[in-house]
């Protein structure tokens, strides 16, 4: 059986769950997700990072982002990202740890809906 991809509501947990507060629902991530692929096909890989640049008000360079999108592709790996993201100084430990342990527990929720959709 194919993996499971993480959904929105995954996607709006994790960010809600890294801000220690609710600030995105599922359909503020689809305007989101929308508009940004409507700045790339229109303006291309440099419009999308200025998007997310001005919109996440995220302390990151163009360059930063680049370098990011190029490590998650090539390793398919959140833990290489947080690493990445730990080394350019853009999260602390603490943040890193917390975003992680985000992580495994919808990865956990994934595999355990998994094993009931089997029964």
């Amino acid at each position: 059986m194919a993996e499971q991809k993480p959904t929105k509501k995954d996607f709006v947990d994790l960010i809600n769950t890294v801000m220690g507060t609710n600030v995105m629902t599922e359909d503020q991530l689809t305007r989101f997700l929308n508009e940004a692929k409507h700045v790339k096909d229109t303006s291309g890989t440099e419009g999308l990072l200025e998007y997310v640049q001005r919109v996440t008000n995220a302390p990151t360079s163009k360059d930063q982002l680049k370098k990011l999108a190029n490590q998650i592709q090539q390793t398919g790996s959140a833990g290489a990202a947080l690493d990445f993201l730990k080394n350019e100084n853009l999260l602390t430990e603490q943040q890193a740890r917390k975003l992680n342990k985000a992580i495994e527990q919808t990865a956990k929720k994934k595999k355990k809906n998994r094993r009931e959709l089997l029964k």
